[in-house]
């Protein structure tokens, strides 16, 4: 009886005081702060003391569970869909929510993807994402997938032609539109 009446006191006092109901925390009041500032603005900021406990709306996404990765949900705060971990010291240590994969150091979520089965960098390439030098338009590059195969142009010839075996003018190519999984993707960013 007397565990019931502690649990019940600790229930009470941190509804009154805005704390999460923590059994590690009960009879106590360390560790039970109100929500930081920050909190309600999507983002999960552990370094201003958001957790799950004292900010859910941050850092439990109202979106998780619903089988997709996708805006704040990461796999700190939404593992139910964000079901990957990257490690630091391997060869992909970018966690990206968009795809839901790791990514080679240096990579830019925010740059678009793309789907090819061609080769790139002498390795077999099933799917890539913009680098950030093509982003800031530090290479000139333009990317088309046609037959499986990635092509790089210059935006002077922004698109591969599969009939002419080359980059040519927006246009100068018909049937690039139906000969062509991706006929070009701008890397730049607006």
């Amino acid at each position: 009886m007397r565990t019931f009446n502690l649990i019940l006191t600790c229930l009470a006092l941190c509804t009154v005081i805005g704390c999460a109901s923590d059994d590690t925390n009960c009879g106590s009041t360390t560790g039970c702060t109100p929500p930081p500032d920050t909190c309600g603005d999507e983002a999960c900021q552990a370094n201003e003391g958001e957790n799950a406990q004292n900010c859910p709306e941050d850092c439990v996404p109202a979106s998780c569970g619903d089988g997709t990765c996708a805006g704040a949900e990461t796999p700190e705060n939404c593992s139910a869909d964000c079901n990957v971990t990257c490690v630091a010291n391997s060869q992909e240590p970018v966690y990206c929510a968009d795809t839901n994969s790791c990514w080679p150091a240096g990579t830019d979520c925010n740059l678009p993807t793309y789907g090819c089965m061609g080769y790139l960098d002498d390795q077999r390439a099933t799917s890539g994402r913009c680098l950030p030098e093509q982003g800031e338009d530090q290479i000139d590059s333009q990317i088309s997938c046609c037959g499986g195969v990635y092509n790089d142009c210059p935006s002077a010839y922004p698109q591969w032609c599969p009939d002419q075996n080359a980059c040519v003018r927006e246009g100068e190519c018909p049937t690039a539109a139906t000969d062509c999984e991706l006929p070009r993707l701008d890397c730049r960013t607006p």
